[in-house]
């Protein structure tokens, strides 16, 4: 699991934390124990960040510790809502059942920004590939 430096502000949401590194790169992880939002909580949870920076987009790096299965309304959800605030995702992904999931849904709905998988001993890679869509 990916954790802050302490150099960093990280903001805190109902479902993880997020911090933006000094190149720019925001950096998502999920609480284990994250409540399930509704579809209606995770579109405020999402215009409040827009709001907050002023509808930028990021290279976000998210952790993905944790395996939640999602219903089609909120991958329907996140089809809309994540090109709004997304240039680049890289996922670091901990074990080959999410990375395989995670490939099953890219293949059937290509996201419109570009995404790459890493494993959890690459996060410096990860880094590197979001910096060239800086």
């Amino acid at each position: 699991m990916l954790t802050p430096p302490d150099k960093y502000e990280v903001k805190e949401t109902k479902t993880g934390i997020y911090w933006i590194e000094d190149d720019g790169i925001l950096v998502s992880v999920p609480f284990k124990d994250a409540p399930k939002l509704s579809i209606e909580e995770s579109k405020q949870q999402m215009l409040d960040f827009m709001e907050e920076f002023q509808n930028q987009k990021f290279c976000m790096l998210m952790d993905a510790h944790v395996n939640q299965q999602t219903s089609k309304e909120e991958r329907e959800f996140s089809d809309e809502w994540l090109p709004k605030v997304v240039l680049a995702l890289a996922v670091i992904v901990y074990n080959p059942l999410g990375k395989m999931m995670v490939n099953m849904y890219l293949g059937l709905k290509p996201p419109p920004y570009p995404l790459k998988m890493f494993g959890p001993n690459e996060v410096e890679k990860a880094k590197d590939w979001l910096r060239t869509y800086l």
